[in-house]
């Protein structure tokens, strides 16, 4: 097989949001998940912005809206790029700060609004109405944790507005999941002489596109109960489009492996978050289900993909992938523990929060190295 031909040079004056955002996440991963432990262990004086629910709305609107950022902004000027981080910083220095929720809440919507700006337009060309799904949802997702700061912050209730948010975060995760893995499966299946006939999956990613939404509706509607099922059959669809793409039938693609693993979970995240919806017996911890398992492994193995395609054309190792799926399945499953076993609750937070760092400790690790892997083990094609 003949190497690809080189690229050619990109922009000196521009700067790939990837650069900027995903080490920014990577900070917010190895920074917060300790604060957020004391804050919850008796320690709230610390850090009151992490406290109780306050934690889920940093995850949103810090840890996640930080990946959203580097997915979907593509190359920046130097100037937009510091100017967007200097924002994402502002709401995080509010939380370190002690300040009032509603300074972190202001400062998190105004990134989340100009992320939003200039986002949505990128994909606002999109023809099928599949894919034009995609810019309503990130600008949802972009303002949504400000919003619910801001709500609180000034004496609004909404029980299940964390819920939500992370039902919006799982329908993002699966729509872009999708459409990263599919075509990666095919052609390495492709190479392989064979055929993936199951790629995109149209009408199950259409399913989840349509059941997610009145799940979100009823939810912030303050009816779990019918919005769980609509939960329960997205996560179900998910699943099967990930038993279609028969990733374990790609031997040595350990990147697709780990991809799959972060998709699988989220698809029991889905499923499990919706059935405890239905049942009345939803807790905030399982959303760490999707929040830390699912987003971990997805998460470091795009960045991973990122950094190698930079880097010669690499693809994650097993050691790496191996690593960072056990560290985000431990954390995931550390934290939902703490409703079973509240009595070790900060033995459990400790635990939890180690794991996730570690996860993310490990992807910083494979940032920094000039080379992201000791070996080549594998090459896009």
């Amino acid at each position: 097989m003949t190497a690809a031909p080189p690229r050619p040079p990109g922009n000196p004056r521009r700067i790939p949001a990837q650069a900027v955002f995903f080490p920014a996440a990577i900070g917010h991963a190895l920074v917060f998940a300790p604060l957020t432990v004391l804050a919850n262990t008796g320690h709230a004086d610390l850090f009151p912005a992490l406290a109780g629910a306050g934690h889920a709305r940093e995850m949103l609107g810090g840890f996640a809206l930080a990946l959203v950022a580097g997915y979907t902004l593509g190359p920046l000027s130097r100037q937009a790029a510091t100017g967007l981080l200097t924002l994402w910083l502002a709401a995080r220095l509010t939380t370190l700060a002690g300040l009032p929720p509603g300074w972190t809440a202001a400062a998190t919507a105004v990134f989340g609004l100009v992320l939003a700006a200039r986002a949505v337009p990128r994909f606002l060309p999109a023809r099928r109405w599949r894919n034009r799904v995609l810019p309503p949802l990130l600008a949802t997702v972009g303002l949504l944790p400000g919003l619910w700061g801001l709500h609180q912050a000034f004496g609004g209730g909404g029980h299940y507005v964390g819920a939500a948010g992370v039902l919006l975060l799982g329908m993002l995760m699966a729509f872009i999941g999708g459409r990263l893995i599919a075509p990666a499966a095919a052609g390495e299946f492709y190479n392989r002489g064979d055929d993936l006939a199951n790629r995109v999956q149209p009408r199950l990613e259409a399913a989840t596109l349509l059941t997610l939404p009145p799940a979100v509706a009823l939810l912030l509607a303050e009816q779990p109960r019918l919005g769980g099922p609509l939960a329960v059959a997205a996560g179900a669809c998910t699943l099967a489009r990930c038993l279609r793409w028969r990733l374990w039938a790609c031997p040595g693609r350990y990147d697709l492996h780990g991809l799959g693993l972060g998709y699988g979970w989220l698809a029991a995240g889905l499923m499990i978050i919706g059935a405890a919806l239905a049942a009345g017996v939803y807790q905030p911890a399982l959303a760490h289900l999707v929040t830390m398992g699912a987003l971990g492994m997805l998460s470091t193995g795009v960045i991973a993909r990122w950094h190698g395609s930079r880097h010669g054309h690499t693809l994650p190792g097993r050691g790496f992938v191996m690593l960072t799926v056990t560290a985000f399945a431990a954390a995931a499953l550390l934290r939902v523990l703490v409703v079973a076993w509240p009595e070790q609750t900060p033995a459990l937070l400790w635990a939890g929060a180690v794991a996730w760092s570690g996860g993310y400790l490990a992807a910083g690790v494979v940032l920094a190295r000039g080379k992201p892997f000791r070996q080549q083990v594998a090459r896009y094609r």
